[in-house]
């Protein structure tokens, strides 16, 4: 009687694998199977055939494969279907077709995900280019085009001109302003520690900096990525108010930056709230990693790697 429900199970998988390998439905009517989801290696997400999400729970009744990297495939179960049967009836051809299932998934996620970057970076370079349009045109414009109005006017005595000297100052002060609210102007002149130390010195946060005494020389685009990270990372402990203290550490090691901001204890925050699109996008574009994790200990930790080599 086993011998013919794992038999059963074997026809059940095989044809499911080869639905898989012809991008056909998963799952058949008669099938052990009633679903098949598939890891998204190096993330935590659980897509299906079609690369849309499901839910990373495991469903009551389901049987995971694994591969070196930890959890692969994942095979939802009929309520009659046995999990260890399920596992022994998977023949070598049956799990190369999910795997290569997989890699398909997994290349279609990671497509979608890229559009929705490319997205979010277009809407961003938008809303960025409109807020310096408006900030020039309200500050900076405004106080020159006075002072050109000043200036013509045959009127205009010694007084006039220590008022345009002056409006001329604002709107120097204005200019400075709206370029160190683009990119740390530390950053450009004195490098990546010189400029989060100057950050951790301007935020109302007690910032332990833990960097190299001597940094080495970085490409200004990782510099600036590793930065706009640090100084999200920094906002959005500020916005929850989770800590009143954190830390910034980094090495580079193997041609590769690692930064780390962590809470250093528990908090009351929790990870979901924090808005870390915009730098993941940044990151990612230079082919670097963004990890965000959470633990009663240790608190929050946002890792970041970007590579820097030639």
């Amino acid at each position: 009687m086993v011998a013919l429900h794992v038999r059963g199970v074997r026809r059940s998988v095989r044809s499911i694998a080869a639905h898989l390998a012809d991008d056909g439905m998963v799952c058949g009517h008669l099938s052990s199977v009633t679903a098949v989801h598939f890891a998204v290696c190096g993330d935590e997400r659980w897509v299906d055939a079609a690369g849309d999400a499901v839910s990373a729970d495991e469903p009551r009744r389901c049987t995971v494969l694994r591969d070196r990297h930890g959890p692969s495939v994942r095979l939802v179960l009929r309520r009659w279907a046995e999990p260890r049967y399920v596992q022994s009836s998977i023949t070598p051809a049956s799990r190369l077709a999910l795997e290569n299932a997989r890699l398909r998934a997994a290349a279609r996620v990671r497509l979608a995900d890229l559009r929705a970057s490319q997205r979010r970076i277009v809407e961003a370079t938008d809303l960025e280019r409109r807020r310096i349009e408006r900030d020039l045109h309200d500050g900076a414009q405004q106080r020159l085009v006075a002072v050109t109005m000043l200036l013509s006017s045959p009127a205009t005595t010694s007084g006039g001109l220590a008022g345009a000297s002056a409006a001329v100052t604002a709107a120097l002060a204005a200019l400075r302003e709206l370029s160190h609210d683009a990119l740390s102007a530390v950053l450009g002149a004195e490098g990546l520690e010189a400029a989060i130390e100057d950050l951790a010195a301007r935020v109302p946060l007690s910032v332990d900096v833990r960097l190299p005494a001597a940094e080495p020389q970085l490409p200004l685009t990782v510099q600036t990525a590793a930065y706009s990270a640090v100084a999200a990372a920094i906002d959005n402990l500020l916005a929850h108010g989770y800590t009143d203290q954190a830390g910034v550490s980094a090495v580079v090691n193997d041609q590769e930056l690692r930064v780390t901001v962590f809470t250093g204890g528990p908090i009351g925050g929790c990870v979901s709230d924090w808005q870390l699109a915009d730098v993941a996008d940044h990151v990612g574009a230079l082919s670097g990693s963004l990890r965000l994790t959470e633990t009663p200990a240790t608190g929050i930790t946002m890792s970041v790697t970007l590579p820097c080599g030639s």
